[in-house]
């Protein structure tokens, strides 16, 4: 099968009636300056999808050259989502007989090097996973030019869409969620695999099983220290990014229990722990700043649940869950009315220390977090970079303890008191 090319689309300009974007779960309406048809973006009141005026579903459907085309013994029927990695379709496996889900790499990214590397390492980190609570890879492969992954089709919604939907969640429910998902880090991180993107869209519920981890696209293995971000490039989501993550320091799988806390913060109170008003002000404030209490946002939240919440949120991932065991085992306890962390056990904030290895870069990634998360390019990005750099620093400088000071030449400091 050959890939169908498509026209070259031009920006929406003020004046055409394709210049808002239109949320249809809450009727937002944002301006779509730089916006070109395709280009995935999400509504900053309530995650749900930006898309063209009128009933934007079925137009985009049916101008999506994909659907109805087979690719990999996969007939397409429909896409159902979209990210900074490739787009999600449904889709019928011949041979299988099946359901399945699709993602495809853009062609405007098969052409760079780096995007089909970070592609490919998806396909080959997620692929080694196997767990109920990770969706499976069926197949990897290359057809007609169109690099894809097969994976397992999972009804229902995604944690996002839930809170979308119902609001806040009931702590026992959330808890459960939460559990269900730690576990399938848990494997991921035994098997040496971080994930670097857990969010409530990354987070799928099946109507008749427990939540599964998806999305491996921002994965990296322990063991590597292959880097696929550039400076300036948008990559991972400011709104659940950990802050050594956000910092360009290194990771591990404390960094993925940071972005589930924010996930637990998000279920318990329907609020991301941070807002503001652009991407790069976020991620000041997961790296400086203390979130608003959970239970000052919903008091119904028992202080034992709220505390493992704030743990998982520390700055320092030293003051963090040490595992996703350790998480599990406390979740447990509070379930069953225990207190595994104590309010006087939770670390004041402290910034991460970052050693040797110093902020390389801040990333972020487009789509997610609101429409302006799409349009910082060139050298806008670079200029927000350079800000964000000199921000943490002054952070970093506010926080660490003040020197010693030593006395002048020639001063012997104060005599000690007479006996």
């Amino acid at each position: 099968m050959r890939m169908p090319t498509e026209p070259a689309a031009s920006p929406a300009s003020p004046e055409s009636p394709g210049a808002y974007l239109y949320c249809r779960p809450c009727g937002s309406k944002v301006r779509a300056v730089g916006w070109r048809p395709g280009m995935p973006a999400r509504c900053r009141k309530c995650g749900g999808e930006l898309l063209p005026a009128g009933d934007a579903t079925v137009t985009l459907q049916a101008a999506d050259p994909l659907v109805g085309q087979t690719l990999g013994g996969v007939r397409i029927e429909s896409r159902i989502g979209a990210g900074g990695m490739g787009s999600v379709y449904k889709g019928s496996h011949l041979a299988l007989d099946k359901t399945v889900a699709l993602k495809i790499l853009p062609p405007e990214m098969m052409r760079q090097k780096t995007a089909l590397e970070r592609f490919q390492r998806e396909a080959r980190a997620a692929a080694r996973l196997e767990h109920p609570n990770i969706v499976q890879v069926l197949n990897v492969g290359h057809d007609g030019g169109c690099h894809f992954i097969v994976m397992q089709y999972i009804p229902g919604e995604s944690l996002a869409r839930m809170v979308q939907r119902r609001g806040a969640i009931p702590w026992r429910e959330a808890l459960a969620l939460v559990r269900d998902a730690a576990r399938g880090l848990e494997r991921a991180h035994q098997q040496g695999v971080i994930h670097r993107d857990i969010k409530p869209d990354n987070i799928l519920v099946p109507p008749d099983g427990p939540a599964k981890v998806a999305d491996f696209g921002l994965a990296r293995t322990l063991d590597s220290n292959l880097s696929l971000s550039q400076t300036g490039q948008i990559m991972g989501t400011p709104d659940y990014m950990s802050p050594e993550q956000a910092q360009g320091m290194k990771t591990d799988g404390r960094s993925d229990i940071y972005s589930l806390g924010a996930t637990f913060y998000f279920l318990l109170t329907a609020r991301r722990p941070f807002t503001a008003e652009t991407p790069i002000a976020v991620i000041m404030k997961h790296v400086g700043q203390p979130p608003e209490p959970v239970r000052e946002v919903n008091p119904g939240v028992p202080e034992s649940v709220a505390n493992i919440v704030h743990k998982m949120l520390a700055k320092n991932p030293e003051d963090r869950f040490a595992g996703c065991g350790p998480l599990i085992a406390a979740l447990n306890e509070a379930e069953s009315g225990g207190t595994p962390v104590l309010a006087t056990d939770l670390p004041r904030s402290r910034p991460v220390d970052a050693g040797s290895s110093g902020p390389s870069q801040i990333v972020l990634e487009a789509g997610t977090s609101s429409v302006s998360a799409f349009f910082l390019a060139g050298a806008g990005v670079a200029a927000v970079v350079l800000l964000a750099v000199i921000v943490i620093a002054m952070v970093r400088a506010r926080n660490a303890p003040a020197p010693a000071q030593k006395p002048p030449p020639g001063h012997a400091g104060n005599p000690p008191p007479a006996p």
